[in-house]
């Protein structure tokens, strides 16, 4: 089982990180290290953690051009690295930006639709949320929430604007949950200085 190796944006941490997850080679669980993290470090990733994150993580302004923006940012992401992701942005009753790259499935445009549902329903990252209900040993199902149109899975996260809250949320599935978490983060604070 590779512990230790960093996981980096080319090398082991995507291309042969996926390939050996899928053949089953990989003795750890299906959520993985954010880019540039060790196996270790991501052990220790917590509540507290992924609180101070969505704190750090506030817009100035958002509009369907600065989805567009962020969706586009993405999309050259996804084609750097050749992820089979799909990446959506959406308020509570509208998409703003939607794209599936070469090798993302229907299913996971499902995720992404469940994850986004759950980051819009409870203002916090889904996952965040599913740390959250695994700690207490609660569920979506045990909140009134059907696993058909909520997942606690990582990769969806609520798009904060100052002095207004919670306006939409940008979603990637395809990757491991985790790295799904990761590139939204990376990409939502790459888009930071901008605004």
């Amino acid at each position: 089982m590779v512990k230790t190796k960093a996981i980096t944006s080319r090398g082991f941490g995507q291309r042969e990180y996926h390939g050996l997850a899928r053949r089953g080679l990989l003795e750890y669980c299906p959520l993985s290290p954010p880019v540039g993290a060790t196996l270790e470090m991501w052990e220790h990733m917590d509540i507290e953690t992924l609180e101070a994150e969505e704190r750090r993580l506030v817009l100035t302004r958002f509009d369907e051009s600065v989805a567009v923006d962020l969706g586009m940012a993405l999309v050259a992401e996804a084609r750097r690295d050749a992820l089979p992701i799909v990446i959506d942005i959406r308020t509570p009753d509208r998409t703003l930006f939607h794209a599936a790259m070469p090798g993302a499935t229907p299913l996971n445009d499902n995720w992404a639709r469940r994850k986004s549902s759950t980051a819009l329903m409870f203002h916090a990252s889904s996952l965040l949320v599913g740390t959250r209900l695994a700690a207490k040993r609660d569920s979506l199902a045990a909140q009134g929430l059907p696993e058909a149109d909520f997942a606690d899975h990582g990769g969806s996260i609520p798009i904060r604007v100052a002095g207004v809250g919670v306006v939409a949320a940008v979603t990637v599935s395809g990757l491991p949950s985790v790295e799904d978490h990761a590139l939204v983060v990376r990409m939502i604070e790459a888009l930071m200085p901008t605004l």
